[in-house]
């Protein structure tokens, strides 16, 4: 499990924003505005987002894969889906948290906010 996420619990579930190390945050930014849509890249930053990019980018650099990671024109995994997420699933890891959907094949079926 990501150590980073039992962190996160502490913060209270409302937050769902995983930590990015202090000396992480720099390259953190950086794969930041080079992956996320353009237009989530200021509330990912102020830690308003529907995702938690912290925590997509911490697992991804437990696996060394942020340089060859995902970008916004691909699908980010529903693992970091927050449940304010408008495809929030079970997938996520926050899915105690809140009312979550879930996915058959192609298809979304939404559990509500």
């Amino acid at each position: 499990m990501n150590p980073y996420f039992l962190q996160s619990l502490t913060l209270g579930p409302e937050n769902y924003n995983t930590p990015v190390r202090p000396d992480m945050m720099p390259d953190y930014n950086n794969w930041l505005n080079k992956s996320a849509h353009p237009l989530d890249i200021q509330s990912a930053q102020a830690g308003t987002s529907d995702y938690d990019y912290g925590g997509l980018y911490n697992q991804m650099m437990q696996n060394r894969q942020a340089q060859a990671g995902y970008n916004y024109e691909n699908h980010f995994p529903d693992t970091f889906k927050k449940p304010n997420h408008p495809t929030f699933s079970d997938q996520s890891q926050y899915a105690m948290f809140g009312n979550p959907g879930n996915w058959v094949g192609n298809d979304y079926f939404g559990g509500g906010r």
